[in-house]
């Protein structure tokens, strides 16, 4: 007897999730060698030969180096931190609204104050994820 062949989409599947179930194990083996000096400096060596050989790696390589400083650089404000918490709580209050527009439209007739709190309650442990 011959070995069955996946054919269509499994056989392009198979290899795809093989690679992803190996993700972690790799990551592990990568993050577990970098606790070691002579691995770090290993890693580093060829690293900086690689660079020297593409000038593709040299720009990548200078431009992380300008991200790290550029944000290393920022001194982010109050400002700064209360923006995302603002337009999560609009988002709130216009997706509010728009159901309320809604249940008007249809001729529903429902408790604002129940459906708001409903509405907020529901909204809750969504955010949180």
């Amino acid at each position: 007897m011959g070995t069955r062949r996946a054919a269509g989409a499994a056989a392009v599947l198979r290899p795809v999730a093989g690679l992803l179930g190996l993700a972690p194990l790799l990551g592990l083996v990568v993050f577990s060698l970098s606790r070691f000096v002579g691995s770090r400096a290993g890693l580093r060596r060829s690293w900086a030969g690689v660079g020297q050989r593409s000038a593709r790696v040299r720009w990548v390589k200078q431009a992380l180096v300008q991200v790290v400083e550029q944000t290393r650089s920022l001194q982010p404000g109050l400002r700064t931190w209360l923006r995302p918490p603002v337009l999560a709580l609009m988002n709130w209050i216009f997706d509010a609204a728009c159901l309320a527009a809604c249940l008007w439209a249809l001729g529903v007739g429902m408790p604002w104050h129940g459906t708001l709190l409903a509405y907020g309650l529901t909204q809750i442990p969504g955010s949180l994820g």
